[in-house]
């Protein structure tokens, strides 16, 4: 094993993941009353939007950290923890979200009319899922990349400081 693999395997990308959590709710939901006050919808650009942002501090930590951008195994396995943290974050804002808005209405739908729901539009939202999840780690993966050589770049630029 190469010195170099031996430094790849020490490094623990939880720090950085454990970084972007907090930054990643606190500006979905930034956002969400945003868009609530003002009454617009939402689209795939304002969460694309929320996840860029995210991601530069923990970015910056990281090369800041090691002085060299992401190695390509660390890149992917950034971007899958990444990706499921917003996942789960996601999930957690949507069941805070429906708790609120349905204690405010007092109309909470039935089990079985969400069920005939999903039912109805299962390959409609099966798709949006997908394509969604393929437009997050495609942003994820490249961003990280991008912004994490822009960043060692001016690192040496300025002579490591």
């Amino acid at each position: 094993m190469t010195a170099a693999e031996e430094h790849t395997k020490a490094v623990r990308l939880w720090p950085y993941v454990k970084q972007f959590i907090p930054i990643y709710l606190g500006l979905s939901i930034a956002v969400a009353v945003v868009l609530f006050v003002f009454e617009f919808q939402t689209n795939a650009g304002v969460n694309v939007a929320v996840l860029v942002p995210s991601l530069v501090l923990p970015i910056i930590r990281f090369v800041s950290d090691y002085q060299r951008p992401f190695d390509r195994s660390e890149r992917l396995r950034f971007t899958f923890l990444i990706f499921l943290a917003s996942i789960v974050a996601s999930l957690a804002l949507l069941a805070v979200a429906g708790v609120i808005v349905f204690s405010i209405e007092h109309s909470a739908p039935s089990i079985e009319e969400v069920v005939v729901i999903m039912r109805l539009f299962a390959w409609q939202i099966a798709l949006s899922v997908f394509v969604t999840s393929l437009v997050y780690l495609a942003v994820i993966y490249f961003f990280s990349g991008f912004y994490a050589r822009f960043l060692t770049k001016r690192l040496a630029a300025k002579g490591g400081a």
